[in-house]
């Protein structure tokens, strides 16, 4: 469909918009009501329901696509799509020729310095808790490594008393038996 020159006259239904574009219905609505919310026009019949042309198709695909690659959220992926539409429609009246053409136009250096300052904030975010967590594990490292110290030097203070205890009992083992006392 993409380098398929566009006939105004061929209408799709929501349905088969959704089985164009490899999405659900509801989608389709959502993306339509986002569309003409941004002051796109999309026709209707004589029962009030969505009618699409091949440009509404188009605007459809670009819609999807804009909001699958930049993670934007619908109404200003929306947005962006309607202006670039009306926009075209207003400096020339002929059809478009090819959807190619026009899908990966550029968004605005504004949406795009957002976008990067978002990023910028979120990694930083990333970087501040990696941070966090670097601290935390050597400071349990550190709590591990003085807590077997303090294991191991009980227990050799707990071994030291053994053998004294021991040895205690030796000494009178041996002056008990020197003088025959049991």
């Amino acid at each position: 469909m993409m380098n398929e020159i566009i006939m105004e006259n061929a209408w799709h239904t929501t349905k088969d918009m959704a089985a164009m574009l490899g999405i659900e219905t509801v989608t389709v609505r959502k993306y339509a009501l986002a569309l003409e919310k941004a002051g796109y026009i999309i026709s209707r019949d004589d029962k009030d329901r969505r009618t699409y042309s091949d440009v509404d198709a188009m605007a459809l695909q670009q819609l999807f696509t804009l909001r699958e690659r930049s993670g934007m959220t619908v109404e200003k992926s929306a947005e962006m799509v309607a202006s670039r539409f009306l926009a075209e429609q207003a400096s020339s009246p002929a059809p478009v020729a090819a959807a190619a053409e026009t899908l990966p136009a550029a968004p605005s250096s504004s949406l795009l310095d957002e976008v990067f300052a978002r990023m910028n904030e979120l990694i930083a975010m990333n970087k501040d808790l990696s941070d966090r967590v670097t601290e935390q594990q050597n400071k349990m490292e550190g709590a591990l490594q003085n807590r077997d110290e303090r294991i191991t030097q009980i227990l050799m203070e707990l071994r030291e008393t053994k053998r004294a205890i021991a040895a205690a009992k030796e000494k009178k083992s041996v002056w008990k038996r020197l003088f025959g006392l049991y």
